[in-house]
């Protein structure tokens, strides 16, 4: 399933804000939030213009989860979570996140090399 018209510094914000609603319900407090998208890192700081309302979304949620420091990895150190969104984007789940309490085996090749 796509969303048109969206763009992929839209979809890391609603990736943040999905990601940040599941970390609140499960009550994880010492979160670290790493992204690949360092255009979304500089938004949540600065003048953000035509996403403003989803970055007030963003910061929003981070002031409810404790206010985490939001940091940019780049894309080679972010090798799991590109697997597992792939995954996520090819599946039927579309709208109802997965959660693995340990990592699923089609990251397991992956986390090994990375670690």
């Amino acid at each position: 399933m796509s969303i048109p018209h969206a763009s992929n510094i839209y979809m890391e914000g609603l990736a943040l804000i999905q990601g940040l609603k599941i970390a609140i319900q499960q009550n994880i407090r010492r979160l670290v939030v790493e992204t690949d998208c360092n255009v979304l890192v500089n938004m949540l700081t600065n003048d953000n213009g035509p996403y403003q309302n989803l970055i007030t979304d963003c910061t929003w949620m981070l002031t409810k989860a404790g206010e985490p420091h939001v940091t940019h990895v780049f894309r080679e150190a972010n090798g799991v979570a590109d697997i597992m969104a792939k995954h996520g984007s090819n599946s039927n789940f579309f709208g109802n996140p997965m959660m693995y309490f340990s990592p699923p085996p089609f990251v397991v090749s992956t986390l090994k090399w990375t670690s």
